[in-house]
C-alpha cells in the first residue's frame, strides 16, 4: 500500500493559504474580541502587535501556524491592522523576529492549541484505524477528516508527511485485519477449492470465478436450471456456515464488488491473504444473490 498518496501541489498547498479569504472567514477567524485586542496590544511594538494578532487568526484558520508569518495574504494583515488602529506596513519584518515563537506559545497557552505530541498521535491513530476497519473510505478523503477533527479539537496540525504516513498506516492495519479475518474463516480444504477458483482449466478459456460470477440471462426452463445449478456450486463452497459477523458489511461488499469485477488473473495476482480473503467474502455473498438470480 502506498505510503504517499497526495499529490506534491496537496503536500506544498496543506497549512497554507490557499487564496484570500472572503469577508465571511476574515470575520470567523480574524475578528479580535476585546479580550484578543488586549493581549496584542500587550505585545512590544507595532510589527509584534499586528504579528501576535495574525498568528492568533491564522491558527483558527487553517489550524497550524505558519514557519514565515508574513506569508499571509495582504488582505488578512490589512484586517487585522485596522482592528487595532496600525498601519499595514508596521507588519514588515515580523517573520524574522524571535518573538514570533513566544507569540505562538502565548496563543496555546491563552486559548487552547495542543502541540501535536504522542497523545494526541495515538488517540488520532485509534480514530483513524476504527475509521479504516469500518469502511473503505479513499485515504485523501479519510486524510481530510483527520484534519478537520485536528482543527475541531485545536490540536496544531503536524506536517504534511506525519499525516499521510499515519493515513496509510492506519488503513493497512485495518486492511491486514481484514484479510487475515477472512482468510481464517474456511477450512483448509474449503481455502483449496476456493484458489481453484482463478485457475483456468486446461482447454478452457474462463476460470470457474469467471463462470460462476455471471448472472444467466436465459429465461427459460433450460435457463432456470443453469441459474439453480450455479446457486449450488456456489453454496457448495460452505460460506454460510462462516461466521463473518466481526466483519463491517460495507468492507464484506467491496471484496465482493472487486471479485465480480476484477478479471480472475487480477484476483489470482493479489498477494498474501488477500487472494483467500477476496474468494471467501465471494462465496459467502454469492449465494444469496444467486438465489435471488435464479428466483
Amino acid at each position: 500500500m502506498p505510503t504517499n498518496f497526495l499529490s506534491e501541489d496537496q503536500r506544498r498547498l496543506f497549512g497554507r493559504f490557499t487564496e484570500d479569504p472572503d469577508e465571511g472567514q476574515l470575520a470567523g477567524s480574524f475578528l479580535l474580541d476585546q479580550t484578543a485586542r488586549r493581549r496584542a496590544m500587550a505585545a512590544k511594538g507595532a510589527r509584534n502587535r499586528i504579528g501576535w494578532a495574525v498568528q492568533l487568526g491564522t491558527v483558527r484558520y487553517l489550524g497550524t501556524f505558519l514557519d514565515n508569518a508574513e506569508q499571509v495574504p495582504a488582505v488578512v494583515v490589512d484586517y487585522v491592522a485596522e482592528q487595532l488602529g496600525l498601519g499595514p506596513g508596521e507588519f514588515a519584518g515580523y517573520g524574522r523576529m524571535e518573538h514570533r515563537w513566544d507569540h505562538q506559545e502565548q496563543i496555546r497557552e491563552g486559548y487552547g492549541y495542543t502541540k501535536f505530541e504522542f497523545d494526541q498521535w495515538f488517540a488520532l491513530a485509534r480514530w483513524m484505524y476504527q475509521r479504516a476497519w469500518i469502511g473503505s473510505e479513499r485515504p485523501t478523503l479519510l486524510f481530510d477528516l483527520a484534519t478537520k477533527r485536528l482543527v475541531d479539537k485545536k490540536v496544531v496540525l503536524p506536517g504534511v508527511t506525519v499525516l499521510e504516513r499515519l493515513v496509510s498506516g492506519s488503513r493497512e492495519r485495518a486492511e491486514k485485519r481484514l484479510w487475515a479475518t477472512l482468510a481464517a474463516a474456511p477450512t483448509p480444504e474449503q481455502a483449496a477449492s476456493l484458489q481453484g477458483l482463478v485457475v483456468v482449466p486446461a482447454g478452457k478459456r474462463l476460470s470457474e470465478l469467471d463462470r460462476l460470477r455471471r448472472s444467466p440471462r436465459d429465461i427459460t426452463a433450460r435457463g432456470v436450471g443453469k441459474a439453480l445449478e450455479r446457486y449450488e456450486a456456489l453454496n457448495a463452497f460452505g460460506g454460510t456456515a462462516w461466521d463473518l459477523s466481526a466483519i463491517p458489511p460495507g468492507r464484506l461488499q467491496s471484496l465482493v464488488r472487486f471479485a465480480r469485477a476484477a478479471r480472475a488473473q487480477a484476483v489470482s495476482d493479489l498477494a498474501g491473504n488477500r487472494r483467500l480473503a477476496t474468494l471467501v467474502a465471494f462465496a459467502a455473498v454469492m449465494p444469496q444473490i444467486a438465489a435471488d438470480e435464479a428466483i
